[in-house]
């Protein structure tokens, strides 16, 4: 992947300010890239666009499904433009939540808008039309979400493996009589799609006019109560007769967690019995890979480290302490995704524990990596993360990631000691800053190093403390909560942005 010099900001669409207790896909997102582009970046990176559900704690990197969008992004105020909608149905959201999503009373009270707006949508002859072309073009995936969402309505138990057993089995027969019995349902969850897909094409294409690539990003493993393990379960390490995973993913102690993390999603069964590659496993990421490069323009690949090797987690454990490395599928997966679908441009996530074949695996692919400043200064100058020791510039430069407290959180958590040694390295490393904030000397010295891409986010540049933590890992609840005002963008931060830009040569 061949990049261009230039530079961007980390903001999930759920962040974006606005009156619907969430972020949407409307005003508010233009308006975003409408500063980005006054401010000279080029790129705009987003977390996973699917839904959140409280099971996972809200997080987006664990959903009912790998290909659907999160309805909540759906913006209102589009739907009342097209009279689904009035202005009087959207008084009980307006005001709500501005600086915390609280998902529990958006997810109820915008759930039953997007129902209203549908009720007046089957009056539309043309929009029905446009419904049904929609599921037509998305029925690989969308045929068997929207009857896993429905059933999961009106299931008395949310756990796919223990429902009747002919759904759990797909019994064909089964399958088409439950659709006939939830045919409504399943063409509201279809609508909720039309929806979001609709607007985030017109918000992707408004983008590109502006010359704003986005940068999505694909979590590498998927929720257990899925869609997609329910509808392929033969990809995935289940006990045959239960259904439940063997073994779990997840990571072991690093920089997070003494205990390492339990993320609890199956693991992929990348081996068949006979030895041999598994093709429905390859056919499967052929199509999402697929669906998400219509949708975005680089992707960054989360936790790229477990196709070389992951860390196996008996399904029983109550820590990961007790997991195994075990190899990846490696080089050969993607030459197979590029056979298909030619060269990708993907982002590698290679952050935690990362052994020299994990590098080289990245190299052979040529993806770029991923450097961090809050994780360079551990005291050792051999530091890969400090920017002295960027010996290429085929990487990313973060200041930090959704993972990292905020850099004004994280530096006053900091001893007079560490504080004072990277005040020292600011001074020989990056000396006339535009200000003389701490966030703004590291966002230049992220900028002035040799990467190819620095991305700040949003939180970072605005100087913001640690409320504004999008993530805690580890943490299961709580998270994914952050929002900002857009008063707190003032004219001096776009100034500094534009300068930093500008003379660091990153301005397209």
């Amino acid at each position: 992947m061949s990049l261009k010099k230039a530079s961007g900001l980390l903001l999930h669409p759920t962040s974006l300010p606005g009156n619907s207790g969430i972020g949407e896909l409307g005003e508010n997102a233009f308006q975003f890239i409408d500063f980005l582009s006054e401010c000279g970046q080029r790129y705009w990176q987003i977390l996973p666009l699917n839904p959140v559900t409280e099971e996972y704690g809200f997080s987006p990197y664990i959903s009912f499904s790998a290909f659907a969008g999160n309805p909540l992004l759906i913006s209102l105020s589009e739907l009342v433009r097209e009279k689904l909608l009035t202005k009087k149905d959207l008084n009980k959201l307006e005001n709500s939540h501005p600086e915390q999503v609280d998902y529990d009373t958006v997810h109820k009270e915008k759930t039953a808008l997007l129902e209203k707006a549908y009720s007046k949508f089957q009056k539309q002859p043309r929009g029905k039309q446009a419904l049904e072309r929609f599921y037509r073009k998305h029925h690989a995936w969308l045929e068997d979400f929207t009857l896993f969402m429905a059933l999961r309505e009106t299931a008395s138990n949310k756990d796919w493996t223990k429902w009747d057993r002919s759904l759990v089995e797909r019994n064909a027969q089964a399958l088409a009589q439950s659709r006939r019995k939830l045919k409504k349902r399943i063409a509201f969850y279809a609508f909720c799609q039309f929806l979001f897909f609709r607007q985030w094409e017109n918000l992707h294409n408004y983008a590109r006019k502006k010359n704003i690539q986005i940068i999505g990003d694909i979590p590498i493993y998927v929720g257990f109560q899925s869609a997609e393990v329910w509808q392929n379960q033969e990809i995935f390490d289940l006990d045959p007769q239960t259904k439940q995973p063997f073994k779990v993913a997840g990571v072991p102690p690093d920089y997070f967690s003494a205990t390492g993390q339990l993320w609890g999603n199956p693991l992929y069964r990348w081996i068949e019995q006979t030895g041999e590659f598994s093709r429905p496993v390859i056919d499967w990421w052929q199509k999402r890979f697929t669906q998400i490069f219509s949708m975005v323009d680089i992707v960054r690949v989360d936790h790229f480290r477990a196709f070389e090797s992951y860390w196996a987690i008996p399904a029983d454990s109550k820590t990961a302490i007790t997991g195994k490395w075990v190899q990846g599928p490696g080089t050969l997966f993607f030459q197979q995704i590029e056979k298909a679908l030619g060269k990708v441009p993907i982002i590698a996530e290679d952050l935690g524990m990362i052994t020299p074949a994990v590098i080289q695996l990245r190299e052979q692919l040529n993806f770029p990596g991923m450097k961090v400043l809050q994780f360079a200064f551990d005291g050792d100058p051999q530091n890969a993360h400090l920017p002295h020791n960027y010996n290429h510039s085929n990487f990313i430069v973060y200041t930090g990631t959704h993972d990292n407290m905020t850099l004004t959180g994280w530096f006053n958590s900091l001893s007079e000691e560490n504080k004072n040694k990277i005040i020292t390295y600011l001074k020989n490393n990056c000396p006339a800053p535009v200000a003389a904030d701490f966030h703004w000397q590291m966002i230049e010295l992220a900028a002035q190093s040799r990467a190819d891409i620095c991305i700040f986010p949003l939180q970072d540049l605005l100087g913001l403390g640690p409320e504004a933590t999008m993530n805690r890992p580890g943490i299961a609840f709580g998270n994914w909560r952050w929002r900002f005002n857009s008063s707190l963008i003032t004219d001096q931060i776009k100034k500094n942005i534009q300068k930093i830009t500008a003379r660091t040569q990153r301005a397209f």
